[in-house]
C-alpha cells in the first residue's frame, strides 16, 4: 500500500457525504461567492487558506454501478465517468 494513499472507510451514517460536501463548498470555485454565507461565522471563515475557492470540483456518483459481473461493472463505470465528465465541461 502506498503510504501516501488514503482509504476513507467509515460505517454508514458517519458523515462521509457531509464531509465531502463541506470540502466541495470550501474549495469549489463555483461557490466562492457564497463563502461568507457558508463559513463566515466559523473559524475557517475568518481564517481562510489561500486555496479556498480555487478549484473546479468533479463529483462522481457510483451509486448506480452495475456489479453483477466484471463486464457490466466495467461498462457501467466507464459510462458513469464519461457522462459526469461530459456534464462537467
Amino acid at each position: 500500500l502506498n503510504k501516501d494513499a488514503f482509504i476513507w472507510l467509515r460505517p454508514r451514517r458517519f458523515g462521509k457525504s457531509l464531509f465531502l460536501n463541506t470540502l466541495d463548498a470550501y474549495y469549489n470555485l463555483l461557490y466562492k461567492d457564497k463563502f461568507q454565507d457558508n463559513f463566515g461565522h466559523l473559524y475557517i471563515g475568518k481564517h481562510p487558506t489561500k486555496e479556498q475557492g480555487s478549484y473546479y470540483v468533479l463529483k462522481l456518483n457510483f451509486a448506480k454501478l452495475n456489479t453483477k459481473n466484471a463486464d457490466s461493472f466495467e461498462k457501467s463505470l466507464n459510462d458513469i465517468i464519461n457522462d459526469d465528465c461530459k456534464q462537467f465541461s
